[in-house]
């Protein structure tokens, strides 16, 4: 029996890094890569439109990988599927929250941290600063009570470390 294809979220990021595409890893995995001690299979990226044709055919080329659209079409938000991982790209130049704020891709970016995992194998990965994710955790239309969760922790982190939010 053939073992089920799992996402190998370390290598995307690799990828994605070597190839030089401008990203942000936002979602769950963003709050743990704050140091949160949360449980997450939330693989989420925002990704440079502009990079969206060139991420698209690179991951259509993996025969494990199911997009949910192709390097040409125009969803702003596409999912890829590898056995039971879901990643989840979005590629839009600006998002606004259910509290009315708007943030680009090219501000969160600019203001992101800079992390390693050198136990993945990973240098320079971007996540929002803590300001910027707690703004993208406010992006579901009503809110989850994970999100809501790891809010908490995030402004919680931010009063121990008031550098790592806006100021």
């Amino acid at each position: 029996m053939q073992a089920e294809p799992e996402l190998d979220f370390p290598r995307v990021l690799r990828e994605l890094i070597g190839r030089g595409v401008r990203f942000v890893v936002i979602g769950g995995q963003a709050v743990i890569l704050h140091g949160i001690p949360l449980f997450s299979f939330d693989f989420d990226l925002w990704v440079d439109p502009a990079a969206r044709e060139e991420v698209l055919t690179w991951l259509e080329s993996d025969d494990d990988n199911e997009l949910t659209a192709g390097p040409r079409d125009l969803a702003p938000i596409v999912k890829v599927y590898v056995g039971h991982d879901r990643l989840d790209l979005f590629f839009v130049r600006a998002m606004t929250n259910r509290d009315g704020v708007t943030l680009t891709f090219d501000e969160v970016h600019g203001r992101a941290l800079r992390v390693s995992d050198p136990g993945a194998g990973l240098e320079a990965v971007p996540i929002p600063s803590i300001d910027d994710l707690i703004a993208l955790k406010h992006m579901a239309g009503s809110p989850r009570a994970k999100d809501e969760e790891a809010i908490r922790y995030l402004r919680a982190k931010k009063l121990l470390e008031p550098d790592q939010g806006e100021d």
